[in-house]
């Protein structure tokens, strides 16, 4: 169940509150005052414009699993996308976009407490444009821009926490060998030439921990955390 919260610095912070919690498994907002994103940046989190909600994964994985966590949080979103009729690219690692445009940003983190590791999810997902527009740094669009019907918060919210609450029961039983091929689904195509810093390569899936195989001129290059770029062509 969800837990709803009028405003909050982030809801990851809000998350972690609930272990132990046997009524919530999720907390969400309208407005966030310091939403994270990865790698130290800031979560651009218009007030009412867009869905920030948190997910408390239950010690129910082993935490060699923690690979999945992302990627099935960003197959989560893209499933909730396609319910709406709105196709979706996944950008590893976990960015959703929308005609190449930032649909929805995902940002895990991992915690241990007492004997038990957690995963936080926490989704920003834009679901109407803010009043005055996005930021001119923001290659953005949101739901209510591209959706046929207008989108309700609170429905996509329980949606979402659905997907993933699935998604996690399947990384369990399955492994990660069926997230990997439902990430897939919705990535770039294999050859994509796609950039990470100064490497240019082509993208050439996932390996089985989840890391990206960047196929350069010398060999398989494997990128376990960063910003990756999808490229016009590789020189």
């Amino acid at each position: 169940m969800i837990k709803w919260i009028e405003s909050c610095d982030s809801t990851n912070d809000e998350a972690i509150k609930l272990v132990g919690d046997t009524t919530y498994d999720a907390v969400a907002s309208l407005r966030q005052t310091r939403g994270r994103g990865r790698l130290g940046r800031t979560w651009h989190s218009p007030v009412s414009a867009g869905l920030y909600l948190s997910w408390l994964s239950q010690p129910k994985i082993p935490q060699s699993l923690g690979g999945a966590i992302p990627l099935l949080a960003a197959v989560a979103t893209a499933k909730l996308c396609d319910e709406l009729d709105i196709p979706v690219m996944l950008k590893w690692p976990n960015d959703v976009l929308y005609d190449g445009q930032k649909l929805a940003g995902i940002l895990c983190e991992a915690r241990t407490i007492g004997h038990h590791w957690y995963a936080v999810v926490g989704i920003g997902l834009n679901v109407d444009r803010p009043t005055d527009g996005w930021p001119s740094d923001l290659n953005a669009i949101a739901l209510n821009e591209v959706a046929k019907l207008s989108v309700d918060t609170r429905q996509i919210a329980e949606k979402l926490v659905a997907h993933l609450r699935a998604g996690l029961s399947d990384a369990a039983s399955k492994g990660m060998v069926s997230i990997i091929q439902s990430w897939l689904k919705y990535g770039p195509e294999l050859g994509t030439p796609i950039r990470r810093g100064d490497h240019v390569g082509r993208f050439s899936g996932l390996a089985k921990d989840g890391s990206l195989r960047m196929e350069t001129a010398t060999g398989i290059e494997l990128i376990h955390a960063g910003d990756v770029h999808i490229i016009d062509e590789v020189d």
